[in-house]
């Protein structure tokens, strides 16, 4: 599995993440409640633009010692563990 794989399946899990909770905050707001995001909300909002940004990176500077292909497997796990 590719690099640019692994990130979708992150990126998608996070999505789904962020898009459950946006769901459940509209109905509490049809109810007349008050809505919120929690800070892990605000975490995985930038676990995805952190992980879209560093595989992005990855991809147009591969040879830059910065963009080990262990490093972006490392962003990736991160963004990942974040979604949890």
């Amino acid at each position: 599995m590719t690099a640019e794989a692994i990130a979708a399946v992150v990126v998608a899990l996070q999505f789904t993440a962020f898009g459950w909770r946006i769901s459940r905050e509209i109905a509490v707001g049809d109810e007349g409640r008050r809505t919120w995001l929690p800070m892990t909300d605000y975490l995985n909002i930038l676990a995805m633009f952190g992980t879209v940004g560093w595989c992005w990176l990855c991809h147009c500077f591969p040879a830059s010692s910065v963009m080990t292909p262990r490093r972006c497997s490392q962003l990736l796990l991160l963004s990942w563990v974040s979604t949890l």
